[in-house]
């Protein structure tokens, strides 16, 4: 009796530590001091508000650490049920949630020589990020892109003069300092920040939600 009362603790608590998290949530590694997964936590500036968000939702979670064009294929995909944190872009809502607001996010644009008017970006070439959230109004504004997989590249081709600009997430300007020295700055229009939730998945959408008024009412 008492070793099959053993076998079926040892059983029970050995399901406990295999049961699979209720979310699978994706985040960007290109962050870096804004928000970052490390030593299994969240980190950077703006962690205590999502770290918040997360457990006001009161679900078990896994974290994925991707390159941000993989985390937007694995959110079409359907492999992780939230990614973040992402700006809201008209081609990420083809295919996902978005949530409501979490930040607003400046962007800073750097360049050897500054842009007279940028509204009108024809004729210059921007260093961006693989599907960064500012290459469609860069585009709209008729500037040239390459894509580029992180930010160093990005202010190295700018400097080496290969590219004419670089636009940024005006938070992560400062752990580019030294690879900024010299270039221009012009403030760009800031950017609605927060999840991007599966499309699959609108009870999650509106839970998270619901997580984030109770968070900003209890600042």
């Amino acid at each position: 009796m008492i070793k099959t009362f053993g076998f079926v603790l040892v059983t029970f608590f050995s399901s406990i530590c295999m049961a699979e998290p209720d979310l699978v949530i994706g985040i960007s590694d290109s962050n870096k001091k804004a928000l970052a997964y490390e030593n299994g936590q969240l980190t950077g500036s703006f962690s205590d508000m999502f770290e918040c968000q997360l457990k006001v939702m009161h679900h078990s979670y896994e974290v994925q650490v991707y390159p941000q064009i993989r985390l937007l294929l694995e959110l079409q995909k359907g492999t992780i049920d939230m990614a973040m944190p992402l700006a809201q872009t008209p081609s990420r809502d083809r295919y996902a949630i978005f949530s409501d607001t979490v930040l607003e996010v400046g962007f800073t644009l750097l360049s050897k020589e500054a842009v007279t008017d940028i509204h009108n970006l024809e004729d210059i070439t921007f260093a961006t990020l693989r599907s960064g959230s500012y290459n469609d109004i860069l585009i709209s504004r008729g500037a040239n892109i390459t894509e580029v997989n992180s930010y160093d590249q990005a202010f190295q081709m700018v400097q080496k003069e290969r590219l004419d600009a670089v636009v940024i997430p005006t938070p992560l300007l400062l752990a580019f300092k030294d690879l900024a020295i010299g270039l221009n700055t012009q403030e760009l229009k800031p950017q609605k920040v927060g999840y991007y939730i599966n499309a699959e998945q609108p009870k999650i959408a509106s839970l998270l939600n619901k997580a984030i008024k109770e968070c900003f009412a209890n600042k």
